[in-house]
């Protein structure tokens, strides 16, 4: 079970436990379940060869991505789908603290581009659906401004 951040856990517990799997996340300390919980730093391929790629939000909002291979990439929140398009996160997300508020205003565009290199041909988002073909590139004219 990867997790891309700590409030995705959800039922990750149960999951792990009926399943018998592993759980890994970016910050095990901010993951509170009953099964352990294994971390994962930025570039680790420990986990069947899928890359991780930290964002850098700062906590509470650590986050990774995964990249499953050079075209699939799987995130949490820092990408959304607003209206079928990939759109970078809400900055209402982002509000808990200063540190995050701050994160996000300065640094959100450097982290998606970050993310988009090599050009994934493939977001899959935990937030919205993805109508438009050319998602990743629209994406990627949003964060070059």
């Amino acid at each position: 079970v990867l997790l891309t951040c700590a409030w995705h856990a959800r039922s990750s517990d149960a999951f792990a436990q009926r399943h018998g799997a592993t759980v890994w996340a970016p910050d095990p300390s901010a993951v509170t379940l009953d099964s352990p919980v294994h971390a994962l730093g930025d570039g680790d391929r420990s986990v069947g060869g899928v890359l991780v790629c930290d964002s850098g939000a700062p906590a509470p909002n650590r986050e990774v991505a995964y990249r499953l291979d050079r075209r699939v990439l799987v995130v949490g929140d820092l990408i959304a789908a607003v209206d079928g398009r990939l759109t970078i996160a809400p900055a209402e997300w982002y509000r808990e603290t200063a540190a995050t508020r701050s994160w996000h205003e300065s640094h959100s565009r450097s982290a998606v581009r970050r993310l988009l290199e090599p050009a994934p041909a493939t977001v899959l988002c935990a937030h919205g659906r993805v109508d438009s073909p050319n998602a990743v590139a629209q994406l990627r004219r949003q964060v070059a401004e």
